[in-house]
């Protein structure tokens, strides 16, 4: 059958919606009938669904970022460590300003400073973390699989049965053995089962190793291996392990709260020099000392020379959020502790024998380490998905945040750009990456904050669809997988309307009463401070304790039942600065009320367009006012309130996706 041109299905797709309008509005037979199916839902979706039919326009493709590889086997530096032995450090809460810093004359990374600027190192000075909510974790997740992690739950939790094929999977189909080395609790962040799903061979951690037994060394709540025993027996591991291997080893010791027992002060600081931030400064030091006894293990061993060994950061150390530590951190960097130095981490690639030493300034972060490895150990074509780029042939850096900095936000060899809490983006604002300082106009850069945003939600797409197996184990096309998936959206079509002031104590306890009672129920949660109801809600319910910055510990079958719900609730508000504090809370899908007396349209048309909300919400009374932008946005959106024939047959022909039940 011969498919009717758009425009004439867009032309009899109103012509019979308002043919069924006046049919319901005015009954000029006075049909029982009509008036009766006008007072059913029942209607409203079958006319939606005839709208849709004759209205709608092709499906957009699940997008796949296809790795961009041309080039890269006619560059120089392609392959140089092709058959190595990978050995890659991630070092716990070390910053990019540590690098030729110095406290009081002396050097804070004599170590790995001198290493940035030897012959044999690539070293990149624009390189930033890009987190989940698992922090370390997903410090992890990112480096070896080239995606971001998740907002909703640490990522090894939450997507331990998806397939991956990352830098341990694409590495064993060279031939290399895996393992994966680090000191603290086997079980914590759910590690001993995700590893085997990331291609993991072997897991050396907690107990396999002998501990030293350094009580407090950086924090109360660690009791491990010290970073320099964790060396020196994961070394002696290594020299057993089958050739190639890639070994992934997590340091441990510099962490939150940064406490140095005695006969740790490698900077000499005066008890009465001593806060949380020259605590810091001295663990890393004990860091740069460890790694620097690690690289003479190796010697020793005999796997320095055949070594592909990379170094990096996995997130900050001295929060920005804490006044106090801001100003300190101020007065040792001598100006004032910005998002650039939150935010940047070393990042360092060594290739003894190699002559390569340069230092680069592109910009990059954590999800680029996949392809810039892949392309050093000779893989043309990785055969896999990952949104990071190679670093070494991209003509531009770009890096995209989710945490720390609201969604939107990013980092590209000219500057920082962070995403204004009001949710516009002309009220952003964008600093230097050199001088660090402040541009006033951001207007060049909305593109990159619209590109920065669509990442992050297409790296949610590709752990929440699990299309990594759809794509490469089941080898979908981009067309078979937008097919598989259509129709499995899980926004809800008549969800109940719950309004619940902060001080109501009892008001999140009835909604999760509510969503037990029915599991196929859903909530339009609403209420005059959204975000801190969402807190509270994750707080008395994620099953997750620990302060924030520290190792917490999760009740997992509790967390279990929170994620269960937060699928089922979509947050909603109509305070545009609200919703993008919402947009950090880590919910699936958020709804956006338009309410007439706030915004005019020109204000509204800009501000969906580049949040583009899950779902709208608005009263019946007010569908006509709104029509024109309802039809133009394409968002789905629910009604409310919904009084008469008219309103319902109106809401219909506008292509309404459900209706709200009220509360009462």
């Amino acid at each position: 059958m011969r498919e009717l041109p758009r425009e004439l299905k867009s032309f009899l797709a109103r012509f019979f919606a308002w043919i069924l309008i006046v049919l319901m509005v005015l009954n000029p037979m006075n049909s029982s009938f009509l008036a009766g199916i006008g007072k059913q839902d029942i209607f409203l979706h079958h006319l939606r669904d005839l709208v849709h039919f004759l209205d709608q326009e092709e499906e957009s493709e699940i997008p796949l970022i296809q790795p961009d590889t041309r080039g890269w086997k006619e560059h120089p530096l392609f392959g140089l460590a092709k058959g190595r032995n990978l050995i890659m450090i991630q070092l716990e809460s070390v910053q990019g300003f540590t690098i030729d810093m110095e406290y009081k004359g002396e050097p804070v990374t004599p170590f790995l400073s001198q290493l940035t600027r030897n012959e044999e190192t690539l070293y990149f000075e624009n390189f930033f973390h890009q987190l989940g909510s698992g922090n370390t974790s997903d410090a992890e997740f990112a480096a070896n699989n080239g995606l971001l992690g998740s907002l909703d739950s640490y990522t090894y939790q939450l997507y331990q049965d998806n397939y991956f094929k990352g830098l341990p999977v694409l590495l064993k189909e060279e031939g290399y053995s895996t393992s994966v080395f680090h000191g603290f609790r086997k079980d914590f962040w759910n590690r001993e089962n995700i590893y085997p799903a990331l291609g993991f061979d072997r897991f050396v951690g907690g107990e396999d190793f002998i501990s030293d037994e350094i009580a407090g060394l950086g924090s109360q709540r660690i009791t491990g291996v010290s970073d320099r025993e964790f060396f020196r027996q994961s070394a002696d591991v290594m020299a057993e392990l089958p050739q190639p291997f890639y070994s992934f080893l997590i340091t441990l010791s510099n962490h939150y709260p940064f406490l140095t027992p005695e006969g740790f002060n490698n900077l000499n600081i005066q008890p009465e020099d001593k806060t949380i931030c020259t605590d810091y400064l001295n663990l890393v030091r004990y860091t740069d000392d460890s790694v620097e006894a690690f690289f003479q293990e190796l010697k020793e061993q005999d796997l320095y020379d055949n070594a592909i060994i990379v170094l990096y950061g996995d997130h900050f150390g001295m929060p920005k959020s804490d006044p106090d530590i801001a100003a300190r951190m101020g007065e040792l960097l001598g100006r004032e502790y910005g998002y650039l130095d939150l935010m940047r981490v070393p990042f360092l690639i060594h290739m003894p024998g190699v002559e390569v030493g340069e230092t680069l300034s592109i910009a990059g972060g954590q999800l680029d380490i996949l392809p810039t490895l892949a392309f050093l150990l000779g893989m043309e074509e990785p055969e896999t998905l990952y949104l990071g780029q190679n670093l070494l042939a991209a003509s531009h850096g770009f890096v995209p945040f989710q945490v720390q900095l609201l969604k939107g936000s990013f980092v590209n060899d000219q500057v920082l750009l962070e995403a204004s809490r009001d949710g516009i983006f002309e009220n952003s604002r964008a600093y230097d990456l050199v001088t660090g300082e402040e541009i006033g106009d951001v207007s060049p850069w909305q593109e990159d904050y619209i590109r920065a945003a669509e990442l992050v939600d297409l790296s949610r797409l590709y752990l929440e669809k699990d299309i990594l197996r759809l794509a490469l184990e089941q080898s979908m096309s981009q067309g078979e997988i937008t097919q598989y998936l259509s129709g499995t959206g899980t926004l809800p079509k008549r969800p109940l309307y719950q309004y619940v002031e902060t001080s109501d104590k009892e008001g999140l306890d009835r909604i999760v009463q509510t969503l037990k009672k029915d599991p196929s129920a859903s909530v339009l949660l609403s209420s005059d401070q959204t975000e801190i109801l969402l807190k509270e809600f994750t707080s008395r319910y994620s099953g997750r304790s620990g302060e924030p910055g520290a190792i917490q510990s999760v009740d997992e079958e509790q967390n279990r039942q929170f994620l269960s719900y937060k699928e089922r609730i979509l947050p909603a508000t109509g305070d545009m600065k609200v919703y993008a504090k919402l947009e950090y809370s880590g919910y699936p899908s958020l709804a956006f009320e338009l309410h007439p007396e706030d915004y005019s349209r020109e204000e509204l048309v800009r501000f969906l367009g580049q949040k583009k909300p899950a779902m709208l919400v608005v009263r019946g009374e007010d569908l006509t006012q709104y029509s024109g932008l309802l039809q133009n946005l394409r968002i789905p959106f629910l009604v409310k309130n919904i009084a008469g024939e008219g309103q319902r047959a109106l809401a219909a022909m506008l292509g309404a996706y459900g209706t709200v039940i009220d509360e009462d």
